[in-house]
């Protein structure tokens, strides 16, 4: 989508092969693509993790059906970086935040859940499978790992 070289494209090297892929994205809605200007991967970045953090240059543009002086006060916050004063004033311009029902499919995929509680039961379940899975820990591997003496020195 955007013009930049191989490296700035991607987020991860395999351990292995030493290859890089881009799997780390930045999700925006279709109507909003126009607003991104450029998204590329910042090599040099200390995140503590072995990804590549995303930066992303946006330009949000306030659609013409709310008032100017609303947009013009918008504007102000943002430039005094006023984060409080620019979330309230997106409110007011926007209104609150509509919130709509939840859809999600069942395990088997076939029959789209709706009422709440079942919504909860289905994520619980996924959970439940996803971080709950046993390990293949070979004791006899640990036990070949060489041990290092303790030093009590700094107790």
């Amino acid at each position: 989508m955007f013009k930049q070289k191989d490296e700035r494209k991607t987020t991860w090297m395999h351990p292995h092969s030493r290859h890089w892929h881009m799997i780390d994205f930045i999700i925006t809605r279709c109507r909003d693509k126009m607003d991104i200007h450029s998204t590329r991967a910042m090599r040099r970045a200390n995140c503590w993790t072995d990804h590549q953090m995303l930066r992303s240059n946006v330009a949000f543009r306030i659609r013409q059906k709310h008032n100017r002086q609303g947009t013009m006060e918008l504007q102000r916050a943002a430039d005094r970086n006023d984060t409080k004063g620019f979330y309230s004033g997106l409110e007011e311009l926007w209104g609150p935040k509509k919130k709509g029902p939840v859809h999600l499919k069942s395990t088997d995929g076939m029959e789209t859940l709706s009422d709440s509680k079942r919504v909860v039961a289905r994520w619980s379940e996924h959970f439940q499978k996803l971080l709950n899975v046993p390990g293949d820990i070979h004791h006899e591997a640990l036990d070949n790992i060489p041990q290092r003496i303790t030093k009590t020195i700094l107790d």
